[in-house]
């Protein structure tokens, strides 16, 4: 619609967890697209678009309770899971890889399968190489704190239609097995 109505913002305020490069990259492929038809400049921006982590990334503001100083953006997007702490993502989470998404009182628990192997820190060398020869003997959940009740239902609601959506072929085939609290939504078999 932008293209059609010539409104493009020279100013738009984008995701947080951009980094002034990718401003300076984003300007530069908008200088680039001037001259083309409407529909060739849109496909072109939507094909780079679609290739970003965060393209279609809905962040939400929680706090990791081992440190409550700093804010961590935990959203969904076509691939999965993104949390970042600050400006660096922490965990991406594929669709593929997540087993459980709970929620209690203010927190919310994401529960990744076995096989996922979360992201080594820059500069950790000797935490990635004793992840690979240690064999974990619990389950990894990574838990936040969310503002409110509300806003963990909220949350927890969010990541499981999102999963939904990304996953089902059908709306129809979309089953849901809850538990007896009804706070549970366990992955589809």
């Amino acid at each position: 619609m932008k293209g059609e109505v010539h409104s493009w913002d020279p100013n738009p305020m984008i995701l947080y967890p951009n980094s002034p490069k990718r401003y300076t990259v984003c300007y530069e492929d908008a200088e680039n697209l001037i001259g083309k038809s409407t529909s060739a400049a849109e496909l072109e921006f939507l094909e780079k678009a679609s290739r970003l982590d965060t393209y279609g990334f809905d962040p939400y503001t929680v706090k990791d309770p081992k440190d409550t100083s700093h804010a961590v953006y935990l959203g969904v997007s076509h691939k999965g899971i993104l949390i970042y702490h600050t400006n660096q993502k922490v965990h991406h989470i594929p669709w593929s890889y997540l087993s459980k998404v709970d929620y209690v009182g203010k927190e919310v628990y994401i529960y990744p399968m076995e096989a996922y192997v979360p992201p080594s820190c820059n500069g950790c060398v000797d935490d990635a190489t004793n992840n690979k020869t240690k064999e974990r003997k619990s389950r990894l959940v990574l838990k936040y704190q969310c503002p409110s009740g509300t806003f963990a239902k909220h949350l927890w609601n969010h990541i499981l239609s999102q999963q939904a959506f990304f996953n089902e072929q059908s709306a129809l085939m979309i089953k849901p097995k809850f538990s007896k609290k009804g706070k549970r939504l366990e992955r589809w078999c």
